[in-house]
């Protein structure tokens, strides 16, 4: 192959993955609270600053029904990823005893958050830039959220803010 050739292919490549929300990963499962739901199809995984614990970052678990992998790659902080969820929930993973989550659906005008701790999790990887197994939040029995989801996810995006 040519020197051209294989650049074309490899631009070709790159915008492909681009345009597909470039999630690195794949992600499925289920969130739902008070009689509303979203079926999780798509998965992202992002750094950011711990608001609870200043000079140390978590690495934050995007789950959605719709692909907004463009959103995050055009936000400047988690908070502007935050808003852009509207169908599907987040949760956080960090070495801390608490983490939080969340979950936001029928456009975002359903939410809830809690917290949780590592026993949601179960990895077959964990490596700093790298989480793949499962995650299952169920707080329904006293009426919260539930969050049930398997994926493997390559880290996106590293936040400052």
């Amino acid at each position: 192959m040519t020197k051209p050739i294989a650049v074309a292919c490899l631009l070709f490549l790159l915008s492909a993955a681009a345009s597909n929300g470039a999630s690195l990963g794949h992600a499925s499962g289920s969130a739902a609270f008070d009689n509303h739901s979203a079926t999780i199809k798509y998965g992202w995984l992002v750094r950011g600053p711990d608001e609870a614990n200043d000079g140390k970052s978590i690495l934050r678990i995007y789950l959605s029904s719709t692909d907004i992998g463009e959103k995050i790659q055009a936000c400047g902080s988690l908070s502007c990823v935050d808003q852009s969820l509207v169908n599907g929930g987040f949760v956080d993973f960090s070495g801390a005893s608490y983490t939080n989550y969340w979950i936001a659906l029928d456009g975002g005008h359903v939410q809830f958050s809690g917290g949780t701790d590592a026993t949601a999790f179960a990895l077959t990887t964990k490596q700093p830039n790298h989480l793949a197994g499962k995650v299952r939040i169920d707080d329904s029995s006293f009426h919260g959220a539930k969050l049930v989801a398997e994926f493997d996810l390559t880290l996106l995006k590293t936040f400052k803010r």
